[in-house]
């Protein structure tokens, strides 16, 4: 075999992406993979992890003054643990899913502290994961909406009704309180609730929540993701690409693709007057950005191995999540960034909007 030193640097570093992409994706797959084989006994297996941790020796040594990782981690699963032991309550649970997430978003490393956050959030969610089990097919249409518009995104589910006869089923996706780190059901609503603000400048954050519980059901293949003004165009060519999306197994996103001609080129006031917060619904957006993406006005697909990306970004980029403006920017950079793709689709023709409200 060729040695990689006569190799051009760019192929050179290219072959090593590409390793770093395969080796990555299959990680991901295997921690996945774990959790959805112990989410049948979440209780036991996370204390299992729980007491393993408990047990790690010492940290050899600690360079420059880092801080004992291990004695740090000890602390916090010592304090899951008890969580575990007291009463179950909707408190109980919040703070049993937010310490196993900080001690997940630690080191990626990590494999372990990954799967006790997994595991808790199996435990303290099986009842709305079994739900969704039931509700959900392997090709869904996630409506992205708020509570003040869901009447908008009923309006939008019925001119997707006709999929439901191919195997598509719709979820409506509304944001909920975002002290809390509790996912749950609104009947009242018939949506999914996720523990971030409802309102524009959370959108990014609405969606990556969203996405993350899709994610932790397996029977989920490929998701096409619609705003409450959009309605269907071309159902059969939306079925076709939804299949299609299913038999891909590289981490892609399909959609209508914006290229900016230099960073930051696009219009960066577009969230002045949506935002909850008054403080950024006055000032231009000045953080950086993708180069490109599939837009969000379009609508797009991503399948399953894209899906996975945003476990990852739920537990390590919790800062960028949050801070995060633009959804569709976000969603296109997170992926790009986690060794996925972007793939045109003919979004204007397979999608319709309501140009007025």
């Amino acid at each position: 075999m060729l040695a990689m030193t006569s190799l051009p640097d760019v192929l050179v570093q290219w072959l090593r992406d590409l390793r770093r992409r395969h080796r990555f994706h299959r990680e991901l797959a295997h921690r996945l993979s774990r959790i959805d084989q112990d989410r049948h006994h979440a209780d036991t297996a996370l204390r299992q992890v729980l007491n393993a941790l408990l047990e790690r020796p010492p940290m050899a040594s600690r360079r420059k003054g880092a801080p004992d990782a291990v004695a740090v981690l000890k602390s916090k699963a010592r304090e899951a643990l008890a969580l575990m032991d007291s009463p179950q309550t909707e408190t109980r649970d919040a703070a049993l899913l937010s310490v196993t997430r900080w001690m997940a978003s630690t080191d990626a490393r990590d494999a372990e502290t990954f799967h006790a956050y997994g595991l808790a959030f199996c435990l303290v969610h099986q009842q709305l994961l079994d739900d969704l089990r039931g509700r959900l097919t392997p090709h869904v249409v996630m409506h992205m909406t708020c509570r003040p518009r869901i009447g908008r995104a009923v309006q939008s589910s019925v001119s997707f009704a006709s999929l439901e006869t191919r195997g598509i089923s719709q979820l409506n996706v509304v944001g909920g309180d975002p002290t809390s780190s509790l996912f749950r059901w609104d009947a009242s609503l018939d949506a999914l609730c996720v523990p971030v603000a409802d309102s524009y400048d959370h959108l990014a954050g609405k969606v990556a929540a969203a996405y993350f519980v899709l994610a932790m059901v397996p029977e989920v293949k490929a998701v096409l993701k619609v705003d409450d003004d959009h309605r269907a165009g071309d159902t059969h060519s939306l079925a076709r690409l939804m299949s299609q999306a299913t038999r891909c197994r590289a981490p892609t996103q399909w959609g209508h693709h914006y290229h900016s001609p230099y960073p930051a080129g696009h219009n960066r006031i577009w969230h002045l007057g949506k935002c909850g917060d008054t403080a950024i619904n006055d000032t231009p957006y000045t953080y950086m950005g993708a180069l490109s993406w599939c837009t969000g006005e379009h609508g797009y697909v991503l399948n399953r191995a894209a899906l996975q990306r945003f476990v990852w970004a739920h537990v390590y980029f919790d800062g960028l999540v949050r801070t995060a403006l633009y959804e569709d920017a976000f969603v296109s950079d997170t992926l790009l960034r986690l060794g996925g793709r972007t793939r045109p689709a003919p979004m204007r023709s397979l999608l319709k909007a309501v140009d007025a409200y």
